[in-house]
């Protein structure tokens, strides 16, 4: 995918919650400065969301970067694809989900990151909510209500039509090419 705008590949914490984490380079001084990507999820079992967490890492640190307007690579999904393939879609939304909880509780942050962080995760509970909707699985959709509940209260029941919108508004508005 190729966004249509610059605004969406820059390093900001906005673009990394809410937008793909693809097509970015770094050099060594930055992994030594800021540790490595993380290979397993805290419950030790693969990391599916590492380049998205790392770049959190970077955005909650202050890092910035600088776009190079050029297409560099290209990668291609495959069925065998850990975050390519819809498989894993549940898997990536619960680590999103952790990756904001553990930064919440684990680092001294702004309000704005807090917040960003909170809608992060409000985004991904309501983008599961609608999945277990969509399977009719209710026993996952009771709990995701209250976990979103919990998080944002009343504002969450409007996070839970805002989200997958917005999110749709979003993935129409990269260009795809093969």
């Amino acid at each position: 995918m190729e966004s249509y705008s610059i605004k969406n590949i820059k390093l900001k914490l906005n673009n990394i919650l809410f937008k793909h984490v693809l097509l970015h380079f770094y050099r060594k001084d930055v992994f030594s400065n800021y540790g490595k990507l993380t290979t397993l999820y805290y419950d030790k079992t693969v990391f599916f969301s590492n380049d998205r967490e790392f770049m959190i890492r970077l955005c909650l640190n202050g890092v910035k970067n600088f776009v190079i307007e050029k297409i560099l690579y290209k990668m291609a999904t495959h069925v065998d694809s850990h975050t390519g393939n819809r498989k894993n879609i549940v898997k990536i939304r619960y680590e999103h989900i952790g990756i904001a909880d553990y930064y919440l509780k684990n680092m001294e942050l702004s309000e704005y990151k807090i917040r960003k962080l909170i809608d992060f995760k409000s985004h991904n509970l309501s983008l599961l909510f609608i999945y277990y909707a969509y399977k009719l699985d209710f026993n996952n959709l009771k709990i995701i209500f209250n976990r979103g509940y919990e998080l944002k209260s009343y504002s969450w029941v409007i996070d839970i039509f805002k989200c997958p919108f917005s999110e749709i508004l979003y993935r129409s508005s990269v260009k795809k090419w093969i």
